[in-house]
C-alpha cells in the first residue's frame, strides 16, 4: 500500500522521497481497515504492548533472560526488543530523576543566590563611593 504511494510520489516529484516526504505521503495516504487494525502505534510498539511492558518493569525493572522471552512471546517482540525496551526505560527513568534533583537543588539555591547578588550590589555600590 505505501510502496505503491511512495513510488506515485517520486513519479509526480521526479526524484526518490526522502524521510519527511515518506511520513507526508503516510499521513496523506493512512492504510485501510482492511491492513490495518486502527491500533495507533507511538513510537514503535502499540498501546497495548507498551502497557504490558510497563506492567513488566513495574514489577521488575531488571527482568532475566526468561521473563524477556516469556514477556517476548506475550507481546509478539524479540527477546532483544524485549530487552532493548528495559534498557531504554530504565535510562529514560534515571535522566528524569536526576532532572527533578537538579530541579530541588536549583529551586534551594535560587533563595541564596538572590541573597548573593542584595550582598555584591552593596559591595558595587561601597565600592564606586
Amino acid at each position: 500500500w505505501l510502496e505503491a504511494h511512495y513510488q506515485e510520489a517520486e513519479r509526480l516529484r521526479g526524484r526518490p522521497l526522502g524521510p519527511v516526504d515518506k511520513y507526508r505521503v503516510r499521513k496523506k495516504f493512512p492504510l485501510p481497515r482492511t491492513i490495518w487494525d486502527g491500533e495507533q502505534k507511538t513510537h514503535c510498539f502499540k498501546e497495548r504492548t507498551r502497557s504490558l511492558l510497563r506492567e513488566w518493569y513495574l514489577q521488575d525493572p531488571y527482568p532475566n533472560p526468561t521473563k524477556k522471552r516469556e514477556l517476548a512471546a506475550a507481546t509478539g517482540l524479540t527477546p532483544t526488543q524485549v530487552g532493548n525496551w528495559f534498557k531504554n526505560r530504565r535510562q529514560r527513568d534515571r535522566a528524569a530523576a536526576a532532572k527533578n534533583r537538579s530541579a530541588v537543588l536549583g529551586r534551594g539555591f535560587a533563595s541564596s543566590s538572590t541573597y548573593d547578588e542584595d550582598s555584591a550590589d552593596s559591595e558595587i555600590n561601597v565600592d564606586e563611593e
